[in-house]
């Protein structure tokens, strides 16, 4: 007993939809298909709740602007008060670890360029007195 086939070619697409767009959710590189969606989520330094109004603004473009260094796709950005979460396109060439290394590295190194009074905010605040 023989299985259907069930295959979808080009020609049951919609006529609006040129050949060289793909609808799939995959990407081509040379030798690779890929689909490498990622949900990354990370807090500023002892949680504290800095990424707000202006800073928070300066980190989604911060952000926006390194991933598509790295040729990643943003698929969603979230920068909240407490936390960020980033859903990204992640092609092959590029490591996740790499990724968050420059993203969050260089966000950094921007911000405390741009708001010095960050870098002088006491972080080791002793808890028992002496």
């Amino acid at each position: 007993m023989k299985k259907a086939a069930h295959v979808k070619t080009l020609a049951s697409c919609p006529r609006n939809v040129s050949e060289g767009e793909n609808m799939s959710k995959f990407k081509k590189l040379t030798h690779v298909l890929w689909h490498r969606l990622y949900h990354l989520v990370w807090v500023p330094k002892y949680r504290y709740w800095v990424l707000k109004g202006e800073i928070g603004r300066e980190v989604h473009n911060c952000v926006q602007d390194f991933c598509s260094q790295l040729r990643c796709m943003v698929v969603e950005l979230n920068v909240q008060v407490y936390q960020v979460h980033l859903l990204v396109k992640i092609p092959p060439k590029v490591s996740i670890s790499k990724l968050m290394g420059v993203v969050k590295g260089r966000t950094a190194l921007r911000l405390f360029t741009r708001y010095p009074y960050l870098r002088k905010k006491l972080y080791w605040v002793p808890i028992f007195g002496p």
